[in-house]
């Protein structure tokens, strides 16, 4: 069993970084509220060729929430009103918000499974540390997790003076259904993941 949970908190880092650099990288464009960053992830135990890696990247892109509920069988908001309240709590106190990260794993039938991170930016402002388009923050995300560009290099680069937090919460593997994550304890929590099988 191949565990999606242990692979996104291995690459939290990298997927706050392309978050925050899509979604937040200007204030007055600031998209945390209405759109996530969706990742389509390859189980490499379904390849021809034999990986070393559990997981590859295909593609990264913005899309509206609600769009990707579309997709399901269920009637649950991956962004729902507790996420759209603590985003906005954050930005007004001048952090940049709540983001999320939405990751597509091809299931058996033309089926997909969904899993999530949640990011708390607490960052009062943007401190871009590369001038990249987002085309070019989409493939740097993937070649880094695919092992086409050092990891521990960029990893240094990109998270200089960074404030990242703890990883998030991830179930283990693909199997159950956990569309709220833990219980949320009364101190502050940075990051929420849930899972939903489609």
């Amino acid at each position: 069993m191949l565990d999606i949970g242990a692979w996104q908190n291995k690459y939290a880092w990298l997927f706050r970084w392309a978050a925050r650099e899509t979604l937040c990288r200007y204030r007055e464009l600031n998209m945390a509220l209405t759109h996530a960053l969706v990742i389509d992830v390859l189980r490499t135990d379904r390849l021809v060729a034999p990986n070393v890696r559990p997981f590859l990247i295909d593609s990264v892109y913005p899309m509206p929430h609600g769009a990707v509920e579309k997709h399901w069988s269920v009637a649950v908001e991956c962004y729902d009103e507790r996420d759209r309240a603590r985003c906005t709590a954050l930005q007004a106190l001048g952090a940049l918000g709540l983001v999320q990260v939405i990751f597509r794993v091809p299931g058996p039938n033309g089926t997909s499974m969904f899993f999530f991170q949640r990011f708390d930016l607490t960052e009062h402002e943007y401190d871009a540390h590369l001038d990249l388009e987002w085309d070019d923050v989409y493939a740097l995300t993937k070649k880094v997790v695919n092992g086409d560009l050092p990891e521990f290099s960029v990893r240094m680069l990109l998270t200089a003076g960074d404030r990242a937090g703890p990883p998030p919460y991830q179930p283990k593997g693909f199997g159950g259904c956990n569309l709220v994550g833990p219980p949320r304890p009364k101190k502050k929590m940075k990051d929420r993941g849930q899972t939903i099988m489609h």
